[in-house]
């Protein structure tokens, strides 16, 4: 057998470089290839390790015909193509953890630095310049850091602020209440964050729906004289809002590590004297370079070796013939009772019975997880291998069990959301060669597949109310293509689910929900 050999087109720290020697495998350095060079050597390579410089692009993975696993060294894994990995069946790594504290130290540092003029006085100094009164500076110490998102990065920024006697609120979708005290933060919805802040920090992925999440509407009722500090990514701060907040005087300053431009050639936010910035250093430390080199080689050498696979972010588990069937269902089940509440998940319970009592329940869970988090989350990949993960840090509990007595079909799935404001049970089947059916919506029995754009409504069951959805759905050209009433007894409490080709306008949402009608209203996309 021939051994092992990974190629490492970044460079990586020289301690990474020994774990893979230490593991028996062949590691070749080659960090100035041109693209074709490099297409034409990945064919004799099982692994593949870059850092930011390297763009695993669908071109050179399809041409590394025994590739089985990229890793990067490193958070960010928008310079690969992983949906082409995932096509060609190779696993794709990165080390999430090893950037940490270099970017928590950084945005603390670029606080302070902010805060003191820095390097405004520096520059004065160079320039023979003496400007002690005109750079009066103001004191951390009890003043309100506010952090949007508040994974591993902003959990760190907000112990260190704590440290500096500062108060820290957050807001988060995916934290719990109870998970925010415990690290001493006041959780917040965003509109009641803004106008609490002295300090304002974001550490949130680049996402659709993160894209300018501190912009105008931030600006327009944050507290005078705020600050800004953004070491995150690019675009999650809208640039041209945060300028004219701080050429209007309601923002007192800026520190940026990332720009939606990069390198920010002609912004004009480097020109204003009160924002100061840095060339995208939030990760670039010794030891964040080491531990991320040392990382992703013990990953990628575990993989190849023993077939663990860690931080994967497109892997998903290998169920038995006896699961299979089942993955589908429970996934679809956790993204419809997400959808049908409001609240903030907290608890969520899978129960399997008859022929789906022998499915591997523990992976069951993890699929109505992702389907959850996926919707929840509305950006940032979840796979089988990573939800039970990211559900705990969310503060979200998760489990799994079997029902040994006699249900009412064949085979049954049964998802139950608990959340801060009500929950919900959401039951399913699979019906083999027809595919996975939802048969039960809190209580009532239904019967609809579970994939496609639906509405949700609940009502009294009286003569009427179909027709008048039908008939809002037609005046805005909504085609309906499947319509599910279920309920417990004629003219009493029911439940019609309603599929539909065409999205829901915001507009019609708003008036079934203000319907005395209806008395809950949800759309449900899987």
């Amino acid at each position: 057998m021939s051994p092992l050999k990974i190629i490492v087109t970044d460079p990586i720290a020289p301690e990474g470089l020994a774990v893979l020697r230490e593991a028996g495998i062949q590691a070749d350095v080659k960090t100035d290839l041109s693209t074709e060079a490099l297409k034409a050597a990945l064919p004799e390579y099982d692994g593949w390790i870059i850092r930011s410089g390297t763009k695993a692009t669908r071109e050179l993975i399809e041409a590394a015909t025994d590739l089985k696993v990229i890793g990067r060294a490193g958070v960010g894994i928008d310079n690969i193509d992983v949906d082409a990995a995932t096509e060609r069946g190779v696993v794709v790594m990165n080390t999430p953890y090893g950037n940490t504290l270099s970017v928590a130290e950084h945005t603390i540092g670029l606080m302070l630095a902010l805060s003191r003029h820095v390097a405004t006085g520096t520059a004065s100094l160079r320039n023979g310049q003496w400007l002690r009164k005109e750079l009066k500076g103001v004191e951390v110490a009890g003043k309100t850091l506010g952090i949007v998102g508040l994974g591993r990065i902003g959990k760190e920024v907000a112990r260190r602020a704590q440290g500096l006697d500062m108060k820290v609120v957050g807001s988060d979708p995916f934290i719990s209440a109870d998970v925010a005290k415990g690290l001493g933060i006041e959780l917040l919805p965003l509109d009641q964050l803004w106008p609490r802040v002295d300090f304002l920090t974001v550490h949130v992925p680049l996402t659709p729906k993160t894209k300018g999440i501190i912009g105008s509407e931030a600006f327009q009722k944050i507290k005078k004289g705020a600050r800004i500090l953004n070491v995150a990514r690019g675009g999650v701060v809208d640039e041209k809002a945060l300028l004219a907040a701080i050429t209007s005087g309601t923002v007192a300053g800026a520190a940026l590590d990332v720009f939606e431009s990069e390198p920010p050639k002609g912004n004009p936010l480097i020109d204003r004297p009160e924002v100061i910035g840095t060339p995208h250093l939030g990760a670039s430390t010794a030891e964040a370079s080491i531990r991320c080199g040392v990382e992703v080689c013990e990953q990628v050498a575990a993989y190849l070796v023993k077939g663990e696979a860690q931080n994967a972010v497109n892997l998903a588990a290998s169920p038995d013939p006896q699961t299979a069937p089942y993955l589908p269902l429970a996934e679809a089940l956790g993204a419809w009772a997400v959808q049908l509440v409001d609240g903030q998940p907290k608890r969520i319970m899978l129960q399997t019975g008859g022929d789906a009592g022998k499915a591997q329940s523990a992976l069951l869970l993890d699929a109505a997880l992702k389907g959850l988090l996926e919707i929840a989350k509305g950006g940032g990949r979840v796979t089988l291998v990573n939800a039970r993960m990211l559900a705990g840090e969310m503060g979200i509990q998760a489990e799994a069990s079997v029902e040994p007595g006699a249900v009412d079909y064949p085979s049954l799935v049964v998802v139950t959301l608990e959340t801060d404001d009500g929950n919900v049970r959401v039951s399913g089947t699979n019906l083999g060669k027809l595919g996975p059916r939802i048969v039960d919506v809190e209580g009532y029995e239904v019967e609809v597949k579970p994939h496609g754009r639906f509405l949700v409504l609940r009502h009294t069951d009286e003569p009427g109310t179909v027709s008048r959805v039908s008939g809002l759905l037609g005046d805005h050209d909504i085609n309906i293509a499947q319509m599910v009433v279920g309920r417990i007894a004629p003219r009493g409490k029911a439940i019609s689910i309603i599929r539909i080709d065409d999205p829901v306008p915001d507009a019609v949402l708003e008036y079934l929900t203000t319907s005395r009608r209806f008395e809950r209203v949800h759309r449900v996309e899987v």
